[in-house]
This record gives structure tokens, C-alpha cells and sequence, in this order.
């Protein structure tokens, strides 16, 4: 893994620390508390973080401040920021199914980061400049696609950040964390997941507003087999990160 400090000059965009806040829906407070502690983001009147999706943030902190909730929060935040993310982030033109997300996954990564103030994939020369890791795609038969993460992100945010990325779709599928392969939680440099869908899979492009263990998407609901259900209108992550926030400060 590359250490925080060689990632000077490099800068992730505002619409993905976004994503990290929206996830934590009503805890801002605990999401702020994280990202201005690595610096990240400014800090309002009331003490929670102002974030501009138009301004560009240090990687360094922005990966450190990941670091800081899986210490804190675990895996299951991680997850569902990934979530969150997949929603707010600029996706590559042409991304109207999952294929071409897949495809097109590590030149939206890059255009979501730059350089040296320069964005770090270029959609006229399709040039995109190392320093972040990548997403690899391989298209299997049967529809099956492969996606290898080789990027300093967790792997449960990535694995979140596929499966937002079918909600955005209205993709129905599996994602599965493939057990046998390396895995960065272990100390490896990549993870890889595994996506089927159904041959009737239907697609729909929604507009974003400012293990082997597998996890199913469904189309209509836009939930998962473990449930993303909505009760006395709190979202299930909403219950799960305020537990853990009251964990935190019993």
C-alpha cells in the first residue's frame, strides 16, 4: 500500500468527500468529526464540515480519513459510503448499463482525482495518469464481469461503490467478494470482485443529487438481500452508524 505522504499533488474531488458526508445521513457530526480531523473539508459555524462538490480535496487526508472510520466504524460504513459515493460521483460519458460502468469504472475513477491541477484522465486523448491505482475489467461469459481494485481504498468501500453503482443502474445482480484471490484487508495490493446479473436485467441511468459473501440487488426496490428497508423512516444504515456513534461516545 502506498504511504499517505506520496500522495502529495494529488487531489480528490468535492461530489466524492460529499458522498462520504451524505452517507452518514443525519450523523454529520460523527462524518465531520472524521474529515476535519485529517484536515479535510472546512468547518461550518456549528461546527460541522462545509464541503464544496465543485473544490478539490488532498487524497492523502481523504484516505486517511477512511483509515479513521474503519477504526472507528468498521467495515459496514466503509460500505455504505462506498454506496453513497457511487451516487455523487461524475461517472465516464457513455455509461448507460453495467457493462459499460464496469468498463468504464477506472476512467471515472480518474476523473474524479487530479494531478498537479490536472484532472487525471483526459476524454480527448483517453490518457490517464498513474498515481491512484486502478480498476481492471474483465467481461466473462454469461454476462459475468470482473472487477480487480488495485487503488488504496477499502475493499469494502469498492465493494459498496459497485453495488451503488447497480442502484444507479436499476441493475439486478450479485457481487461477490472472490475469497481465493488476494485481498488489500490482508495486506495485499488488490481485490477482487465478482458481478453476475440475469440475462432480463433491465437498465435505467439515474441523475445524482447534490468473504465470497454475495449481496443481491433488485431492481425495483433498489435493495439488497440484506435489506435496505426503510422503518419509522430511518434508513437501515442511519441505525447502523448510530449505534456504533453511540458505542463511540457511551
Amino acid at each position: 500500500m502506498t504511504p499517505f505522504l506520496d500522495y502529495k499533488g494529488i487531489e480528490v474531488s468535492g461530489r466524492i468527500v460529499f458522498g462520504l458526508v451524505r452517507a452518514f445521513g443525519p450523523f454529520k457530526e460523527l462524518a465531520s468529526q472524521i474529515l476535519l480531523a485529517e484536515q479535510v473539508g472546512h468547518k461550518a459555524t456549528d461546527g460541522t464540515i462545509l464541503v464544496d462538490p465543485k473544490a478539490w480535496y488532498a487524497f492523502g487526508g481523504f484516505q486517511r480519513a477512511f483509515a479513521r472510520a474503519g477504526r472507528l466504524l468498521g467495515d459496514s460504513v466503509l460500505h455504505q459510503i462506498g454506496v453513497s459515493v457511487a451516487k455523487c460521483a461524475q461517472w465516464a460519458p457513455n455509461t448507460g448499463d453495467l457493462q459499460a460502468m464496469a468498463v468504464q469504472m477506472d476512467r471515472a475513477y480518474h476523473l474524479n482525482h487530479r494531478k498537479h491541477g490536472r484532472v487525471m484522465w483526459d476524454p480527448a486523448t483517453d490518457h490517464i495518469q498513474e498515481g491512484i491505482g486502478h480498476y481492471r475489467c474483465t467481461l466473462r461469459p454469461g454476462g459475468t464481469i470482473e472487477i480487480e481494485a488495485t487503488n488504496p481504498h477499502p475493499c469494502s468501500f469498492d465493494k459498496g461503490l459497485i453495488l451503488g453503482g447497480m442502484r444507479v443502474l436499476n441493475v439486478m445482480g450479485g457481487i461477490f467478494h472472490e475469497e481465493t484471490h488476494p485481498c488489500r484487508k490482508r495486506g495485499h495490493s488488490s481485490c477482487l470482485y465478482v458481478v453476475r446479473v440475469p440475462a432480463a436485467s433491465s437498465y435505467r441511468v439515474e441523475e445524482c443529487s447534490s468473504g465470497g459473501s454475495a449481496e443481491a440487488v433488485h431492481p425495483r426496490s433498489g435493495g439488497h438481500e440484506r435489506g435496505q428497508h426503510h422503518r419509522g423512516g430511518e434508513r437501515e444504515e442511519d441505525g447502523v452508524i448510530g449505534r456504533l456513534a453511540n458505542e463511540i461516545h457511551a
